[in-house]
Parts: structure tokens; sequence; C-alpha cells
């Protein structure tokens, strides 16, 4: 009889623990963000979104989404975790053979795509291995060089996205100006 005892309130203890760890699970989830880039692409492929948390870009803080090559504007969203500070982001966007790639809008979106900061174009710069990169009409136009294999483009400022910013930005539902988000690099494989 005892024994029976113990192991229903060994298994009511494993149950509490195992429902504990799903909501923890799921309520990360819900805090998850994404650096959403809308942008048109003349070929599909992988892209890719290196993210510092003070350790420089590193093969195992990267987030990968697919872009779609039929020449039309597609939102592509990189997943971050929620529960961090970053320096610096830099995104790889799909090697092409020719044509260009267009982004009309860089930002920071919550899980219901509601705004959290809007990154400004004109902080975008490119470093390597880009042919052309041009700002205008409000869009980055660029091609990569040929036989390049990796393409970086920065925007340098101060460190940036703190969770806490976040959560208040997503409690206000409001928009950050531009000029308090730090870097965000775009480099291509």
């Amino acid at each position: 009889d005892k024994k029976i005892k113990r192991l229903f309130w060994a298994a009511l203890v494993l149950v509490i623990v195992i429902s504990g760890w799903n909501a923890l699970i799921l309520s990360t989830r819900e805090m998850s963000v994404f650096v959403r880039i809308s942008m048109k692409s003349p070929e599909s492929g992988q892209a890719a979104l290196y993210y510092d948390v003070g350790r420089q870009f590193n093969s195992r803080h990267v987030s990968t989404a697919r872009v779609y090559g039929d020449g039309q504007f597609h939102a592509v969203k990189f997943k971050l975790p929620f529960l961090k500070k970053y320096y610096n982001l830099r995104f790889d966007p799909p090697s092409l053979t020719s044509g260009e790639i267009v982004i009309d809008k860089v930002d920071i979106v919550d899980r219901d795509g509601r705004t959290l900061h809007r990154f400004k174009l004109d902080r975008l710069k490119p470093v390597q291995q880009i042919s052309t990169f041009v700002l205008s009409d409000g869009k980055i136009r660029f091609s990569m060089a040929e036989r390049a294999d990796s393409i970086e483009t920065r925007c340098a400022s101060q460190a940036f996205c703190h969770q806490a910013r976040w959560r208040d930005e997503w409690n206000q539902r409001s928009t950050k100006s531009a000029s308090t988000v730090g870097p965000l690099f775009l480099r291509s494989p």
C-alpha cells in the first residue's frame, strides 16, 4: 500500500514537472521575435541571418529561410531567440548567378507580425564582394561580384535589441527610431 502511494506521488510530481517544462517551452516560443526582410530575388535559394550575441558571428547563432526567386516581393522571416542581447546581425542572401536582389524593408517583428523596430535602409553599407549597391526610391538594389563566395554589407552602430527594449515596444506597440538600433550585416555565401 505504501509503495503504491509513493509510486502515485512520484508519478504526480513527474507529470507536474513535465507540464511545467512544456509550459515554459510554449511561452518561450510565444516570445519569439523575427527579423523580417521584404525582398525580391531573380533566383531561389536559402538565405541566412547570423546574429552576434557578443561572441562574433558563428555557425551556432544562425537562422535560415527560403527565398523565392520569382521576381516578386516576399517577406522573409528569420527567427531569433528572444532573451538575448544582439550586437550585430548579418544577412546572407542566396547566391545569384545573375541579376540583382532588391530589399525594400527590414524590420523586427513579434510572433503576430507587429513591428517592434524598423531599420533605415540608408544605414546598410556594402562591405565585401558586392559589385553594385544602390539605394534609390526607398529600396536597396545589389548584385554580387563574379565568383563571389561571400558578400557582406554592414550598418554600424552601438549594441541593440536587448529583450527589455523589445518587451517595452511590444507592450506599447510602438516603433523605436532607427538611430537607437545597431548593426545589420548583409552577406551572401
